[in-house]
């Protein structure tokens, strides 16, 4: 339902693509965003619980929703961070988190 409102389209072909990659043997993990109001904690599960039908091991990262130009959504609060994760653990084996106090380096890497 967010996807449709926020983008006009259905989410049908991401959710079919992420499967057939998945049938394809590509190694997949999956990464969203907590946004409260928003993308909150049940729309987390709603997300960890499609993954698990696909495979209860494929990783899940959450990351919180950081305000940087946008006024619109608040940054979620560490509380909501700790419900999201159970949340999604609850149907995921591998859920891990960036609750956006990480201590960021600029680093230059080299790609091989």
């Amino acid at each position: 339902k967010i996807h449709q409102e926020y983008t006009g389209k259905s989410n049908k072909m991401v959710l079919e693509n992420f499967q057939k990659l998945y049938q394809s043997k590509i190694k997949l993990s999956a990464e969203t965003v907590l946004i409260p109001d928003f993308i909150d904690k049940e729309e987390i599960g709603k997300i960890a619980k499609f993954i698990a039908s696909v495979d209860k091991e494929i990783p899940l990262r959450i990351d919180a929703y950081w305000p940087i130009f946008s006024k619109r959504w608040r940054a979620p609060t560490v509380e909501e961070i700790k419900e999201a994760v159970e949340e999604a653990k609850s149907y995921l084996i591998k859920v891990s988190f960036l609750a956006g106090s990480e201590e960021v380096k600029g680093e230059v890497i080299k790609l091989v």
